[in-house]
């Protein structure tokens, strides 16, 4: 074989193995991008259920206030 195919070999070994490392390279970074946004996904839910648990505790005070307010006048 001659200095020329056994280079054209090298080379295409070359790219083949740059597209293997690219393709784990953007894996693992999808990965790493994707892990915040679920994330924030469930700290928006949570946040969402601690207003609305604070809303009814805020309306329970409000009824217990007046229900007091009537007892005494």
């Amino acid at each position: 074989m001659s200095v020329s195919v056994l280079s054209l070999i090298a080379m295409v070994f070359g790219v083949v193995a740059a597209i293997l490392v690219a393709h784990g390279i953007i894996t693992a970074l999808k990965l790493i991008i994707n892990s915040p946004r679920e994330g924030s996904g469930q700290v928006a839910d949570a946040s969402g259920q601690v207003s609305a648990a604070s809303q009814s505790l805020a309306e329970g005070a409000i009824e217990q206030a007046a229900g007091l307010q009537e007892t005494t006048s």
